[in-house]
């Protein structure tokens, strides 16, 4: 999937363009949902993945100690795959 953007890229292009017509209560929920979504990814993520995109992250937090392994190297298809965890009751 290369030439897509990124998780990390897609939430931030997602969560801004929402944001920008919204009232302050609901950017600050929305900021608060993007945090929580995030930390989800960097837990549970790589259960949503291939084993060897899954060898990949191990090598990722190996490499770059700080922020998220999943935002940098995965794209839509994972997102997706995780989301319905994240949204569930």
């Amino acid at each position: 999937m290369t030439g897509s953007p990124n998780v990390d890229k897609l939430l931030r292009m997602f969560f801004l363009r929402y944001s920008l017509s919204q009232k302050p209560v609901t950017v600050d929920r929305c900021n608060r949902i993007e945090i929580h979504l995030r930390h989800f990814l960097d837990l549970c993520g790589e259960d949503y993945v291939a084993p060897e995109q899954r060898q990949l992250l191990e090598l990722e937090r190996q490499f770059q100690t700080h922020g998220s392994a999943f935002a940098r190297l995965m794209h839509a298809g994972e997102l997706l795959a995780a989301l319905p965890e994240f949204l569930a009751p």
